[in-house]
C-alpha cells in the first residue's frame, strides 16, 4: 500500500481518471466494443492530450481492429477527433489487426505501428500507418495511409516488439523482432528505414532494411530499442555472444555497419554486458541533453523471480559514464518484490533525474538520482508500487512525460480478455 502524499513526487496525478487510474473499461467506446481493451501505444501531445494506440475487438466483424483514440489531460475521451473520439479499422479488409506504438510527429501528424493478419497465411505482419491530426487516415502515405511490411521465409514478425524513432531529416527507423517458425530459439532482430512519404529511404544500407545481428554466427538477437544520434542509429538488446544472453547497445552507421568507435574497442562497435552469471537484457534506451544515454534493462531472465532491475549510463561514445554509480550498472531489487526488477522503460528528466518503470506481476515506478542513488523525494524512499496491478499483465508496459513533468504510463490486465489501463503520477 502506498502511503504517499498528495502533491508529493510519486504521488497519484488526482486530476487525471479515478484517483489518478483510468481503464479502457470507462472510456464511452461505441457499443461493439465491449471486449478486449488494450494498450499498445502511448504518446502525449504537445497540448497534453493523450494518444492511444488501442487493439479492440469489434463484436459485429468478430475480429480485432486497430485504434486511435484521443483523451483530454482529465482521461476524458476527446470527442472531437476521429469519430466521436477514436478512429477505428482494419489494415486489410476481412483480416484481423492491432495497435502498436505510436508517436506524434513535429507536424502533429500520428505515426502508428501495428500487425495484421493476410488472407494467404495466419502469421502476423508488421504494419506502419499514419494518420492526420484529426486522427482521419492520412492518404499520402504508403499504400493509402500504411505500409505493410511481409515477413520473409522462415521469418515471422514477434507482435509487441516493435518501437520506432523519427530523425532530424523526417525520415524514421523502425525495429521489429522475428523468430523462425521452425526453430523458436533463433531470433533476428531487423531495422526498417522509411521516408516520410512511406517509401523505402535506400540511403540506409542502400535498400532501407537491416537484418541485425550481434554475432553473426549465433542464432539470437533481439532489438528492443532505438535511438537517433546524430547520422547514426543506436539499438540495445539482448543477444547469444559466444553461447551466452548478454545486453547489448550497438551503433549504425548509414550503410549499415557497425560505428567502430563506439564501445569497448575489444568490442568495436558494441557496448556488452553480462553480469553475475546471469542473463541480462536492454529493453530501452534515452539520452541526456549532454548525449549521454541511460539504457533499462534487467539482469535475469524473465521468469526468474530473483531478477533485478538493471541500468546503465554510458557516454555518448558507449562507455561507462563515471558520474552514475562510479561507472558500474546499478542492480536494483525492492523489499518484498516476489517477482524480482525489470526495468521496461524509463526516461531521463530535464534535471538529470531518471525515472523507471519494472513491469510484470507487480509494477514499480522509480526514480533515481543523476549519480545512481534513490531519489528519496520520490513516493517511498524512491519508488512507488502500483495499486491493484498485481494481477497478470500483457506486454507492453510504456512511459511517457509531459513537460511539467507529470509522468504517464500504460500496462495490460490479463483478466477480461485482456484490459488496458493507464495511470498518471506526479514527476
Amino acid at each position: 500500500m502506498n502511503t504517499v502524499q498528495r502533491h508529493q513526487p510519486g504521488s497519484p496525478n488526482l486530476d487525471f481518471g479515478v484517483s489518478g487510474e483510468l481503464t479502457l473499461r470507462r472510456l464511452d467506446l461505441p457499443e461493439e466494443f465491449n471486449g478486449t481493451r488494450l494498450v499498445k501505444g502511448l504518446a502525449l501531445q504537445p497540448d497534453g492530450k493523450i494518444i492511444i494506440g488501442a487493439e479492440l475487438f469489434n463484436g459485429k466483424s468478430d475480429r480485432s481492429v486497430y485504434a486511435l483514440i484521443r483523451l483530454h489531460t482529465d482521461g476524458s475521451l476527446d470527442k472531437t477527433f476521429a469519430e466521436q473520439g477514436i478512429q477505428s479499422a482494419s489494415f486489410v479488409k476481412g483480416q484481423s489487426c492491432g495497435s502498436g506504438k505510436v508517436r506524434v510527429l513535429a507536424d502533429g501528424k500520428l505515426l502508428l505501428l501495428g500487425w495484421t493478419l493476410r488472407e494467404d497465411d495466419g502469421w502476423a505482419h508488421l504494419v506502419i500507418a499514419r494518420f492526420n491530426q484529426n486522427g482521419n487516415v492520412d492518404e499520402g502515405f504508403g499504400d493509402h495511409g500504411r505500409l505493410i511490411i511481409e515477413n520473409a521465409e522462415r521469418s515471422k514478425f514477434v507482435v509487441t516488439s516493435e518501437t520506432m524513432q523519427t530523425t532530424t531529416q523526417d525520415n524514421f527507423f523502425v525495429t521489429a523482432n522475428y523468430v523462425d517458425p521452425h526453430a523458436s530459439d533463433h531470433f533476428s532482430g531487423r531495422i526498417f528505414s522509411v521516408r516520410p512519404d512511406g517509401s523505402w529511404n535506400t540511403d540506409f544500407n542502400g535498400t532501407g532494411r537491416l537484418d541485425f545481428r550481434v554475432d553473426t554466427t549465433g542464432p539470437f538477437t533481439a532489438v528492443n530499442a532505438c535511438l537517433e544520434q546524430g547520422d547514426k542509429l543506436l539499438v540495445a538488446g539482448n543477444a547469444l555472444w559466444h553461447g551466452l544472453d548478454h545486453a547489448y547497445v550497438a551503433r549504425i552507421s548509414h550503410d549499415g555497419q557497425l560505428d567502430q568507435r563506439f564501445g569497448d574497442p575489444k568490442t568495436p562497435g558494441l557496448h556488452i554486458l553480462r553480469i553475475n552469471q546471469k542473463d541480462c537484457k536492454f529493453n530501452d534506451l534515452n539520452k541526456k541533453s549532454d548525449g549521454s544515454l541511460a539504457c533499462f534493462g534487467q539482469c535475469g531472465a524473465d521468469a526468474e523471480p530473483d531478477s533485478q532491475g538493471l541500468l546503465t549510463l554510458l557516454t555518448p561514445n558507449g562507455t561507462p559514464h563515471r558520474i552514475f554509480n562510479r561507472g558500474q550498472p546499478l542492480l536494483t531489487h525492492f523489499v518484498g518484490a516476489s517477482e524480482g526488477v525489470r526495468w521496461r522503460c524509463g526516461y531521463i528528466q530535464q534535471d538529470g533525474r531518471i525515472v523507471a518503470l519494472s513491469g510484470d506481476l507487480e509494477l514499480y515506478l522509480a526514480r533515481i538520482l543523476p549519480d545512481g542513488q534513490a531519489d528519496q523525494e520520490f513516493g517511498n524512499l524512491g519508488h512507488v508500487k502500483l495499486n491493484n496491478a498485481d494481477v497478470g499483465k500483457l506486454p507492453p508496459c510504456q512511459l511517457v512525460a509531459r513537460s511539467d513533468n507529470y509522468i504517464f504510463l500504460s500496462f495490460n490486465f490479463e483478466h477480461l480478455s485482456g484490459l488496458g489501463r493507464i495511470d498518471s503520477y506526479i514527476g
